[in-house]
């Protein structure tokens, strides 16, 4: 599924911003990060950059485990996505609701 959700806030974007990116990870599936690249359940989802598009690092979510209840891993469809590799977890409470295309 793809969702829309209200972003958490960072350096990058304002609290509240709408973000749509699709669902990688969910629930009760193992999301593992190793050398900035992550899996779930052993799937490849993609690599986190080491810097952002000014050349500075770019932080990086640490995880290895079961996801939570409640709590999504989202990227988006292209490698520069600023997506759930580099801040975590969406929370269910912050999802508006599904996206879908329209062609």
């Amino acid at each position: 599924d793809t969702v829309v959700f209200r972003f958490k806030g960072s350096k990058y974007f304002p609290h509240g911003a709408i973000f749509i990116k699709k669902v990688a990870c969910i629930p009760k599936q193992k999301l593992v990060e190793k050398n900035r690249c992550f899996t779930c359940n052993g799937r490849p989802i993609g690599c986190a950059k080491e810097r952002d598009r000014k050349g500075n690092p770019a932080p990086l979510f640490k995880w290895n485990g079961i996801i939570p209840p409640g709590k999504y891993f989202v990227v988006g469809t292209s490698r520069d996505s600023y997506d759930s590799k580099y801040w975590g977890f969406v929370d269910k409470t912050a999802i508006i609701g599904k996206a879908y295309r329209i062609f």
